[in-house]
């Protein structure tokens, strides 16, 4: 889903998605992301606009990444032991944007909080 609006003499685009979940599903998200700058286009003014061609855009949503690391011990381990840095070498997405495969017109600020989990049903544990 995504609006766009303009806001004196500029554009602004909000756009929130929600891709393909599970772990392996990396191609499909990034496909995902691909269909969306495609296929969302919005008038103003009688002037036709995608997705890049605003002042600011935008996205949010869950946009369902993982991180590649063998365990939650081992995502856990290394942020407790302050390794951010280390973890975040492992992220899909970042991996993704990197390639230039996914969101490469846009820029994110510097990640500084912990991943977010998901809970095994019915506990307060958590899963990848």
């Amino acid at each position: 889903m995504g609006v766009s609006l303009s806001l004196d003499e500029s554009t602004l685009c909000i756009i929130n998605s929600h891709f393909a979940s599970d772990q392996d599903k990396v191609k499909q998200r990034i496909q995902d992301y691909k269909t969306i700058c495609s296929n969302m286009l919005f008038k103003h003014k009688e002037k036709v606009y995608n997705i890049f061609e605003h002042d600011a855009i935008f996205w949010a949503g869950d946009l369902n990444f993982r991180t590649n690391v063998k365990s939650l011990e081992e995502a856990l381990e290394l942020l407790n032991d302050n390794h951010l840095d280390f973890l975040l070498l492992k992220d899909q997405l970042l991996i993704e944007k990197m390639k230039g495969n996914i969101f490469k017109e846009l820029e994110e600020g510097q990640i500084k909080f912990w991943p977010t989990y998901k809970y095994i049903e019915g506990t307060n544990e958590f899963d990848l």
